[in-house]
């Protein structure tokens, strides 16, 4: 798997005490923290998901197994509702009556993902990759992985090419 390259940099005791202080424990890098409060790709809101978006968001044929549904419902928040993944498993465990490390489990360590990967793998350019390791984990599941990328892809480009189609 190629690498995005990383760098390192010195940061004075307030950009350290900040980076600290909104970093989720054994979830967050210093990197994952940074792409949350820049502005950096497409804007993610803070604001909690209604109850109604997060049911719509969360219904799945019932014959889905519960890592595939979980790991697909922070998918569907991260990219659908824009909100960071953090919230997103936090709203997911919550929902599902699970622990948030169980979730966090399930898109990550279950799928031979570390932590700090996941952000950059639910970008555009790498949402093939994760499309992959959710098909070769749970491949008699592949209709469903593979409607909700296309969903996503669909969704992308409305949010994205849409307005630039519509203005030539």
């Amino acid at each position: 798997m190629l690498m995005k390259r990383m760098y390192q940099i010195d940061v004075d005791q307030e950009v350290y005490d900040f980076l600290k202080s909104n970093a989720e424990p054994l979830v967050d890098t210093a990197n994952s923290v940074l792409k949350r409060y820049l502005p950096l790709g497409p804007k993610k809101t803070s604001r909690p998901p209604s109850s109604a978006d997060v049911d719509v968001l969360l219904e799945f044929p019932p014959s889905t197994p519960k890592a595939l549904q979980h790991t697909m419902a922070v998918l569907r928040l991260v990219r659908n509702l824009r909100i960071d993944i953090i919230q997103a498993t936090h709203v997911v465990a919550k929902r599902y009556g699970v622990a948030r490390e169980t979730i966090q489990d399930q898109y990550t360590r279950q799928l031979g993902i570390r932590t700090g990967q996941i952000d950059d793998l639910l970008t555009d350019a790498n949402l093939p990759k994760l499309k992959r390791r959710l098909l070769d984990k749970f491949p008699e599941h592949a209709p469903i992985i593979e409607g909700e990328f296309t969903i996503m892809e669909r969704l992308n480009f409305q949010l994205y090419c849409q307005p630039c189609l519509t203005s030539l």
